[in-house]
């Protein structure tokens, strides 16, 4: 079932508790449950952020609302469906890409902010997505929903604005088929074993 095959990237992932407990002499249980709770804080933290760029900004009660709703799928609802273990491979993945689906829908306010944070956001979801690759599905819909908001909603404009807004929006998906060929060739030459 590919659904459930574990690719290479979640083994290196899970390897850096062992590092810590091996020469640090710290559990890898404890170490393992911060690391997890590190990267869903960031993921949180950056999606929160976002939230500035788009129509909840301007709307205190939806953009709370939505604030507790993802602290509570981010953070309550994983601890208590996985028995008190906290970051299952779904979770991470979702902390992950968050960030990079609010980025769609802030829309062109997003653009706003450095190509370094807007790299760091794309590069995120990549590896959230190399964890579990069948999660480009995510990614697929969500650049195809971009590519139909910019043609057919923003269509009106003129060509050059329409050009100048799509080429603004090349940087996110390409950190991502990049890190994603990266990480096939790295397989098939640092663990072909992987696929026998």
């Amino acid at each position: 079932d590919i659904i459930e095959v574990n690719f290479p990237f979640i083994y290196y992932f899970r390897t850096i508790p062992h590092l810590i407990e091996r020469y640090l002499g710290i559990s890898y249980i404890p170490v393992s449950i911060w690391l997890n709770i590190a990267i869903t804080l960031i993921g949180f933290i950056t999606t929160v952020n976002l939230l500035k760029f788009t129509e909840y900004s301007s709307r205190p009660l939806a953009k709370n609302s939505l604030i507790i709703g993802l602290c509570f799928g981010m953070f309550i609802l994983p601890f208590t469906l996985t028995q008190n273990f906290f970051g299952e491979k779904e979770q991470l993945i979702m902390a992950m890409m968050m960030p990079y689906i609010f980025s769609a829908i802030a829309g062109d306010k997003y653009y706003s902010i450095s190509k370094y944070k807007r790299f760091g956001i794309a590069a995120f979801a990549a590896l959230g997505i190399c964890i579990k690759p069948m999660y480009v599905l995510v990614f697929i819909a969500v650049e195809l929903w971009k590519t139909g908001f910019r043609f057919w909603v923003l269509g009106s404009g003129s060509v050059h604005s329409t050009q100048h807004q799509a080429l603004r929006t090349y940087l996110e998906p390409l950190t991502i088929i990049i890190i994603g060929l990266i990480y096939i060739i790295f397989i098939l030459t640092g663990t072909p074993e992987f696929l026998e």
